[in-house]
């Protein structure tokens, strides 16, 4: 996975300028987000995906534009499938 060597820095939110705020700090599901902004659907192209040793789900993605086909997001999504419920 492309993701291995690059380092994360936590910010405050104060630090990310107002216009783009509501993008990176909300509780809402990331997708719709973009959606509303761009004013256009998104379709995942998945990059790469696993499952670890450690029973992590790995995924990596484009957030693709459906109207102008650019590219809107790269993501790494890890799921630790061992705290989710039985039942999912």
């Amino acid at each position: 996975m492309f993701w291995n060597n690059i380092k994360v820095n936590k910010i405050n939110k104060e630090r990310i300028p107002k216009k783009h705020r509501n993008l990176l700090n909300h509780e809402d599901v990331m997708t719709l987000v973009l959606e509303k902004f761009y004013k256009q659907n998104m379709d995942v192209r998945v990059l790469e995906s696993n499952i670890t040793t450690n029973n992590n789900y790995l995924r990596e993605i484009f957030l693709v534009g459906r109207i102008d086909k650019k590219i809107k997001e790269i993501a790494h999504i890890e799921i630790h499938l061992d705290n989710l419920p039985k039942e999912v």
